[in-house]
């Protein structure tokens, strides 16, 4: 059985807010998902994040870009995402 492209999606992208929400307030601001290869309901996977670039807004806070993928137990790339987040301090 293949899991849902809208579950797999939402486990890839829900240790994006998990991580920052602890740093402070998040918004995702954009987020872009390329479904390449099924990932199978009983499949364990490896999900990875990176941050690729930090910019500092003038009324505050940071825009935040990030690239990630899910990877399956054989090592192929399931699903790639890039996304956007808004970081600004908590108050």
């Amino acid at each position: 059985m293949i899991a849902s492209g809208t579950h797999t999606t939402s486990l890839l992208m829900g240790p994006t807010a998990t991580h920052f929400a602890k740093k402070g307030n998040v918004l995702g601001i954009n987020f872009s998902v390329d479904l390449l290869r099924p990932v199978l309901a009983s499949e364990t996977v490896l999900i990875e994040w990176s941050v690729s670039s930090i910019a500092a807004r003038p009324k505050g806070g940071s825009v935040i870009e990030l690239q990630g993928c899910m990877k399956g137990s054989d090592d192929r790339t399931r699903v790639l995402a890039h996304g956007t987040v808004l970081l600004t301090a908590s108050e």
